[in-house]
């Protein structure tokens, strides 16, 4: 199956050092809900036994998001909850929301899938 050359995937580079919440290492690929079950069905018979997949929503939530709404691949890692919490606090005093933050992230740089 290939998720290239459609507009819902879009895959970001990997971040090969603890970055945000995640203690180590990861890959973002941001997907719509139309492509969720095709993908995350193939994420689960095709990763390698060693990859672990966290896959969340992005609600405007980002500790709920991270923590009760999120789905893991694998062996579930550390998140750092206060991180996500104290990132939450300062997008709500901003009054900015997470998808205009993502939305803008998306405009400068990041590289379309396909």
């Amino acid at each position: 199956m290939t998720f290239a050359g459609t507009d819902h995937l879009e895959v970001h580079g990997f971040t090969p050092f603890p970055a945000g919440p995640h203690r180590r290492g990861s890959f973002e690929v941001l997907f719509t809900r139309e492509a969720f079950a095709d993908y995350v069905s193939w994420l689960m018979f095709s990763r390698p036994p060693w990859l672990d997949i966290l896959v969340h929503p992005l609600t405007g939530s980002q500790l709920l998001d991270h923590t009760r709404r999120a789905l893991w691949l694998g062996t579930p890692l550390a998140i750092d909850c206060a991180l996500l919490k104290d990132a939450e606090d300062r997008l709500l005093a901003a009054g900015r929301s997470e998808e205009t933050i993502i939305e803008g992230t998306k405009t400068h740089g990041h590289r379309r899938a396909g």
